[in-house]
């Protein structure tokens, strides 16, 4: 996306962004949960949403008010990670690793999420069927050291069968904030919501399945400017937008990187944390 100023981690943003809902496969789930399919198959649309191939799931429970739908979001959630991932021997490594800096609220999602996976690789008795195990990579700027670098040398030396990355998202969508969950397997591309790519965290680097779930955390600004002015347009048929001008000057006020995240973050962390772990740890730790 690097020529779209609207940055977005969710796939469905980047769909509606460009009037592409329709490629969407969407099923009601119980509690009202909404599952939406995105596949991502060929160079055209991947160029044309910014994101790279592969299937998007997203679990969207921003109209849920049941106060049971956690226990059962995770069970769809762990069965549909286990699809991602595909088969795997059994007795094999797993590895669950967290991203982002755990001493920042909206974006300790990876860290939070991964302090509750039932590790259990060094388990004596092995009755488990996988051997799962966890990390937190931390941020490059406490470390020095390269989040995908620790990945690396992670992944040669455990040589797991799978890995998962866990991450806090950004989106475009006030609704999208703390309640929806997304699945890819592309892996995941830190700091492309905000802007700021690094490198990628996928199977063609690390040779192995590896599946990103993440929970938009923070809102671009941008975005919600935008998503602002396309509602009031729609209601005010005389408004028009000069798109140049306003580009320069999300430019010139820098606004084009500036992340926001809700007062609610805390909670929403509790419980987006919560739900992952428990998927992952129904998944691969039983």
């Amino acid at each position: 996306m690097k020529n779209d100023i609207f940055y977005s981690d969710m796939a469905l943003d980047n769909l509606e962004n460009r009037g592409l809902k329709d490629i969407a496969v969407v099923k009601t789930l119980s509690y009202g949960i909404r599952q939406i399919v995105v596949n991502v198959k060929d160079n055209h649309l991947s160029k044309e949403l910014g994101k790279p191939k592969g299937v998007y799931i997203t679990y969207d429970c921003s109209g849920v008010s049941s106060e049971h739908y956690a226990e059962y979001l995770a069970r769809v959630m762990s069965k549909a990670l286990q699809q991602m991932v595909g088969l795997v021997p059994e007795k094999s490594d797993i590895l669950a690793v967290g991203l982002g800096n755990g001493q920042v609220l909206a974006d300790s999602l990876g860290v939070k999420s991964v302090e509750r996976v039932r590790a259990n690789r060094m388990n004596a008795l092995g009755e488990y069927k996988y051997k799962l195990c966890t990390h937190s990579l931390g941020v490059e700027g406490a470390t020095g050291i390269k989040s995908h670098e620790v990945l690396m040398a992670l992944n040669e030396r455990i040589k797991p069968s799978a890995i998962i990355v866990v991450d806090t998202l950004a989106t475009t969508s006030v609704l999208r904030l703390g309640t929806s969950f997304q699945l890819s397997t592309s892996g995941i591309i830190p700091g492309s919501g905000v802007g700021q790519d690094k490198p990628p965290m996928n199977k063609e680097i690390f040779g192995v399945p590896t599946v990103s779930i993440g929970v938009p955390l923070v809102l671009t600004m941008q975005g919600v400017i935008k998503d602002f002015m396309k509602e009031y347009g729609q209601n005010d048929k005389s408004f028009k937008v000069n798109e140049f001008a306003f580009h320069s000057i999300l430019t010139d006020k820098k606004l084009s990187r500036l992340v926001v995240a809700p007062k609610e973050v805390k909670i929403f962390l509790e419980n987006a944390s919560t739900i992952i772990s428990e998927a992952i740890n129904l998944a691969y730790s039983n």
